[in-house]
């Protein structure tokens, strides 16, 4: 979670410290911490990250909205009925999508380590060419419950690219709709043809809104 830098570790243990101290405990005790002061200190640093320990004025501020814009596209690829990867923590794009302003952000967002690159590129399934590979600081995961390593990444076109990272774009919660729709939609018609298959063609199913009984 700390994607082994020190200040995240001082970060959360900081937030342990002041969180046994208020419980009147000894922060050096040999017993072990309960789980529930854990979570709770890890969901204070995650949060004193993205409000305190990032906040640089106004460049911060752009970086800040862009990451809470890529967190919340990840966490609705995470809580969909038809999940497009396991544990979205990541995406890869062409580099080229990214416009000026867009490309300024994301700078910025890298920057301030809201968000991070990852060392080797990501090989386009299809066209082979090398996208870069980015996910989301662990550090900031507890804010939207999501996974702390990844394992599978989302692909990130141009259109959602821009609308995560250009200032001026005003196109992501449209974006954001659209894929929520596609990724917790439900088709009956196929469902149907399974069921009929599966239990018999003269087998009769319950007309929709009615119970089968």
């Amino acid at each position: 979670m700390s994607s082994g830098n020190p200040r995240n570790v001082l970060n959360i243990l900081n937030k342990i410290y002041e969180l046994l101290s208020f419980e009147g405990k000894s922060f050096y005790s040999q017993e072990s911490i309960d789980i529930e002061t854990q979570t709770k200190a890890i969901n204070q640093a995650a949060k004193y990250f993205a409000e305190e320990d990032s906040n640089y004025g106004s460049l911060s501020d752009k970086a800040k909205k862009a990451m809470f814009k890529f967190a919340a596209y990840l966490a609705t690829a995470r809580y969909a009925l038809n999940i497009p990867e396991s544990s979205p923590l990541a995406a890869s794009f062409k580099d080229e999508d990214l416009n000026r302003e867009a490309k300024e952000v994301y700078n910025l967002a890298v920057e301030f380590s809201l968000i991070q690159e990852m060392p080797d590129p990501r090989s386009d399934r299809n066209s082979k060419q090398l996208h870069k590979l980015i996910k989301l600081n662990p550090m900031l995961s507890p804010l939207w419950n999501l996974p702390v390593v990844y394992r599978g990444d989302l692909t990130l076109n141009a259109d959602i690219l821009n609308a995560i990272f250009d200032p001026e774009n005003t196109s992501f919660d449209e974006h954001l709709n659209r894929v929520k729709r596609k990724w917790n939609s439900i088709h009956i018609d196929q469902l149907d043809t399974n069921l009929k298959q599966n239990v018999g063609s003269t087998a009769k199913l319950p007309e929709q809104g009615k119970l089968p009984f």
